[in-house]
């Protein structure tokens, strides 16, 4: 159970993750605003799209690197 193996790690991962779909509910809340042009949601234009890229990009290689290896290997 990969959960009980690094608690911390497993829980850092999840917040950082509510944090990606918070980024994604924000966006999608923009997108009927594409249209205009004001500075009413250019500010999370600018600020979700690196921020969520970053936290996306962090999220894969700590889950490729502390998952647990398996092995693949059939005899016969």
């Amino acid at each position: 159970m990969p959960h009980k193996r690094n608690p911390v790690t497993l829980r850092a991962n999840r917040g950082l993750a509510r944090v990606v779909r918070s980024n994604a509910q924000a966006s999608f809340e923009n997108v009927p605003l594409w249209h205009e042009r004001d500075i009413s949601h250019s500010l999370g234009e600018r600020v979700i799209l690196p921020d969520s890229t970053t936290l996306v990009d962090y999220l894969a290689s700590k889950t490729t690197t502390s998952s647990i290896p398996c092995s693949s290997t059939r005899s016969g």
